[in-house]
């Protein structure tokens, strides 16, 4: 034939799509199996997966299944950003966080002073951390002083806030992380190195080299 039949079984497994719409459990397993032999015979031996992008109300959607680990992802972007945002600071604090970690993917800094809100308010951890994490993904200069500010708050918050300054890149940011590097344990001075690393600013590289002699060996 064609190959449309082919094709159309590939793009079901790809969008989870549930074909039967009776109570037949044995029509269901036939329809299965052969599905899961199209996807092991074509595709999983060689890590593949199936892409799949369309338009809907006109915005874009790409949807992407891996054959190996099964893992769906929906990358719809920043037409999202707007939709997301009300999350951010919902009652749910999962849902906050999963919207707080989508924003940070997609990296719009339309969503940047509603995620300062929310760090500035949340009491949850997981939250928090999740704010530090899109914010340096965001790369919001404008969030420098709020992360400074949690810096000391808790130990935990030490490796995702520098990371995040990392990011954001700018003089204050490495003049701060260069700063902390004295008065740090090892754990937290690998840390800043590798930020200071994504900074790449060339004085930068001048400090640590003088710092050499000083360091632990798993440092150097």
């Amino acid at each position: 034939g064609t190959g449309k039949s082919t094709i159309l079984e590939y793009l079901r497994w790809g969008l989870c799509d549930q074909t039967i719409q009776n109570s037949d459990l044995d029509e269901l397993s036939i329809i299965e199996k052969r599905r899961n032999a199209l996807i092991q015979k074509t595709l999983a031996d060689v890590g593949g997966e199936v892409r799949i992008t369309m338009e809907k109300n006109g915005i874009l959607h790409i949807v992407k299944r891996n054959s190996k680990s099964r893992e769906i992802l929906l990358r719809i972007g920043e037409p999202a950003v707007d939709s997301l945002i009300p999350f951010v600071n919902c009652s749910n604090t999962d849902d906050q966080k999963f919207a707080i970690d989508i924003l940070g993917l997609i990296g719009n800094n339309s969503a940047t002073a509603s995620i300062i809100t929310c760090l500035r308010r949340s009491e949850n951890e997981n939250v928090i951390l999740a704010c530090f994490e899109a914010l340096g993904n965001i790369k919001a200069a404008e969030s420098l002083q709020d992360l400074i500010l949690f810096y000391d708050t808790n130990e935990l918050y030490k490796p995702t806030i520098i990371e995040a300054i990392g990011k954001i890149g700018s003089t204050e940011a490495q003049k701060f992380l260069i700063n902390k590097f004295t008065i740090e344990d090892t754990f937290i001075k690998y840390s800043i190195i590798e930020s200071i690393g994504l900074i790449g600013d060339e004085s930068a590289f001048y400090f640590l080299l003088s710092q050499l002699n000083d360091m632990d060996d798993v440092l150097k």
